[in-house]
């Protein structure tokens, strides 16, 4: 018994670790949906504003020079938010594929390790995860801890989202 409840231990404990990696893969996806968002948005009040700054720029007003040099500090700064935001999109999709190489590496190790199929499943079944809302049901049902500390050990490596988990 003593090399199975090893076994089993470290399981869970690699468990743990991948589980927390998939919750802030999670919130990091969830934030990539938002600043995807932010692009586009960034992107279309930009491109109206350089069509107002034509525009403005063809009509022969009085004060054209001052609402030419207003126009292009708002262009200035809208591109200077659209880089941002590209670059922080960027970001989360390196994070995306990082995650992604690290879950196929981590089943890949397990199974080298002839860990037992029961916990391989488990393993499956924490990666598949796809909400926060659902963590702590899967967590009730694979480990073997008091509801209390599940909601400690899943809120722990949240930094954006534990709120989903109060309901």
């Amino acid at each position: 018994m003593g090399r199975l409840t090893d076994s089993l231990r470290k399981a869970s404990a690699k468990l743990d670790n991948i589980e927390s990696g998939i919750d802030k893969m999670s919130s990091l996806s969830e934030d990539l949906a938002k600043n995807t968002a932010n692009v586009a948005d960034a992107s279309l009040k930009l491109g109206y504003t350089y069509a107002r700054a034509e525009k403005e720029l063809t009509t022969d007003a009085p004060t054209q020079a001052e609402k030419a040099d207003d126009v292009a500090s708002k262009i200035a700064t809208l591109s200077q938010q659209l880089e941002k935001a590209r670059s922080s999109q960027n970001a989360f999709q390196t994070w995306n594929d990082l995650y992604r190489l690290q879950q196929v590496l981590v089943v890949q190790y397990l199974q080298e390790q002839d860990i037992e199929p029961a916990v391989l499943e488990q393993v499956h079944q924490i990666l598949k995860l796809k909400s926060i809302k659902q963590a702590p049901t899967l967590a009730n049902k694979i480990l073997n801890l008091a509801p209390s500390k599940i909601l400690r050990l899943l809120k722990n490596p949240l930094k954006y989202k534990s709120h989903l988990l109060d309901r």
